[in-house]
């Protein structure tokens, strides 16, 4: 006998969620992660886990979808107390070699379904056509199905429509707003038994295209790699080897957008590890726009270059605080020419976490002096010694990121060299005033007594 070994799915929170700290009466998104080896078609089901003893076919579905090919299916879960606990996701092949063999026919092939345009943007209109290629059916019907997206239990098809004896079936839908999907089917009467076809699914989701820019330990910043929401998903945006004009018009934009100040620095990085498919490729901006979604774009299906645009905005790294200890935050400073001077570079960077680090940065007269490794949100001393006159400026350079940007320069401290004037002259002068003032004295004294 030959066990076949079957790999379990992944389930996983999105991105978005922090499992720690998950708020009541909120949406819960998780994919379940379905292996590419696994024999599609497939039903993949998510559900709660009572015990241990539990297998997929004595667990209750809260939703199930069709996947045809390998892919991820995204469940948006309530989180209430009817929800909550051990959540799993399984999958069952639909495959025909996996059931039990049968001399007649007892099913159909999907039809086509398609929305058109595809994408669309929010507010606007499409249309959604279903049809079958298969010319030979008869005492067919096809009908059409949707449902309202995110999905979630209690979530159910409803009908919009049959058509008999005809090949194809369509809904315009106009100012759309809501996303929704859509299912369609065929059934045919054949030798006295109804023959159905799988749901051929498609979505039609109204687009915004927000963007981010995102990294792994730190999260949405205002630096990262561009991520853009495409079919309530975060992809990463494939940017393939466009001018560099146009790149960097495109970063100024997405700056603008999230409210991060002006582009800094824009990178075009391949990363092989990463999966492109089903996103946005190839924006393209020519500076007017105020957002991503008004600049051109295509979609990709598959991203052969696998790389993405980092971008860092100015919000991102502004320059740091520079003051003087016992003087604090001064412009312009006069010392004697054998004092030593102690300089705080402080950093606030609101778009750092506490994995961020770098190397704090002094310079005198716009050359670096010293360099101090450290975090964001920490104050770093620089002492001098004597002599110290000149201009002095401080920055950070971030080394924890994709670019090894260098923020603004902090404001500008001036030292003088303050030389005290010669004690003795002074006194010289001191002394020959008394002693005129003693000459006139006595000339007046003795002048009076004469007469």
């Amino acid at each position: 006998m030959i066990l076949h070994c079957v790999r379990a799915p992944t389930l996983k929170f999105t991105s978005g969620v922090n499992p720690n700290n998950i708020a009541l009466h909120t949406l819960v998104e998780l994919y379940c992660d379905v292996p590419w080896q696994a024999p599609y078609p497939l039903i993949v089901s998510i559900g709660k886990l009572e015990n241990t003893s539990q297998t997929p076919d004595t667990i209750e579905a809260w939703v199930s979808s069709e996947v045809i090919s390998s892919s991820s299916m995204f469940f948006k879960i309530p989180a209430t107390s009817q929800f909550e606990g051990k959540v799993v996701c399984w999958y069952k092949s639909t495959k025909s070699s996996l059931k039990n063999p049968y001399s007649a026919f007892t099913a159909l092939s999907p039809p086509n379904i398609t929305v058109n345009p595809n994408p669309f943007l929010h507010g606007g209109n499409y249309t959604v056509y279903c049809n079958t290629s298969l010319s030979s059916l008869t005492n067919f019907t096809l009908s059409l199905f949707y449902r309202i997206l995110p999905v979630t239990p209690g979530t159910n098809w409803t009908s919009l429509g049959s058509m008999f004896f005809t090949g194809s079936i369509y809904a315009r839908q106009t100012n759309v707003v809501i996303p929704v999907e859509y299912g369609c089917t065929i059934e045919m009467l054949y030798n006295g038994k109804v023959l159905k076809s799988p749901l051929a699914i498609e979505k039609a989701i109204p687009e915004t295209f927000p963007v981010r820019l995102w990294e792994k330990d730190r999260g949405e910043s205002c630096l990262g790699d561009l991520e853009i929401n495409f079919k309530l998903t975060w992809t990463p945006v494939c940017q393939s080897d466009v001018n560099a004009e146009v790149a960097a018009t495109t970063a100024s934009v997405v700056c603008r957008e999230l409210g991060c100040g002006q582009v800094m620095e824009w990178k075009r990085l391949v990363d092989v590890q990463k999966q492109f498919r089903n996103t946005i490729g190839n924006i393209s901006c020519n500076g007017e726009e105020t957002k991503i979604k008004d600049c051109k774009m295509n979609v990709t299906e598959w991203c052969n270059q696998r790389s993405s645009l980092y971008i860092v905005c100015s919000d991102a790294l502004p320059g740091p605080e520079l003051s003087v200890v016992s003087y604090g935050l001064v412009s312009k400073l006069y010392i004697s020419e054998k004092q030593d001077v102690e300089l705080l570079c402080t950093l606030n960077l609101s778009h750092l976490g506490e994995k961020d680090y770098g190397y704090y940065i002094l310079r005198r007269n716009g050359q670096s002096i010293g360099e101090t490794y450290g975090h964001p949100h920490q104050v770093v001393t620089f002492r001098q010694y004597a002599p110290v006159q000149g201009e002095y400026e401080c920055a950070f350079q971030l080394y924890s990121s994709k670019i090894k940007q260098v923020s603004r320069p902090s404001n500008t401290v001036l030292v003088y060299i303050y030389v005290a004037p010669d004690p003795v002259p002074i006194v010289a002068g001191v002394l020959t005033t008394l002693t005129g003032v003693a000459i006139l004295v006595y000339i007046c004294v003795y002048r009076t007594s004469t007469e």
